[in-house]
């Protein structure tokens, strides 16, 4: 898409949320998708680093219409304008994460591979990187 002989795409969390089949083909005919999958430390450290510094996020509606009247309910609020946001943000990523688990796994089933995530931490360079790949297809 670029020109480049080699590219990774970070697509990010969020593009299980696209819920979007010709999309996820697209991607699957141009592109390797590699679902890095977390174990539960590593889990909790990414949620502590998205609770740290907060970015905007993507849900569907499904999703928020299922955890908003629980955290109303939880917090005793009457409205969701009585939301205190970066208060919901912190109660409500922890629920999307496990939310995604299934999402992402059946994305790598469909579409790609999934590797354990702290596979990651032993790549010093692309030949590493083509291993690992390499082994995730086989």
């Amino acid at each position: 898409i670029y020109g480049y002989d080699h590219f990774v795409n970070d697509a990010g969390g969020s593009i299980c949320e696209l819920d979007d089949d010709e999309t996820m083909q697209t991607l699957a005919e141009h592109t390797l998708i590699l679902y890095l999958k977390a174990d539960k430390n590593l889990e909790k450290t990414l949620i502590q680093r998205a609770l740290d510094n907060p970015k905007p996020m993507y849900y569907q509606d499904q999703f928020l219409d299922r955890v908003l009247p629980q955290y109303l309910e939880e917090e005793d609020l009457q409205s969701p304008l009585e939301i205190i946001p970066d208060r919901f943000f912190a109660w409500m990523f922890p629920k999307l994460v496990e939310h995604r688990l299934p999402l992402y796994q059946e994305i790598a089933d469909q579409y790609g591979v999934a590797v354990e995530a702290d596979r990651v931490d032993s790549i010093n360079g692309e030949e590493d990187f083509i291993e690992l790949v390499c082994d995730a297809l086989s």
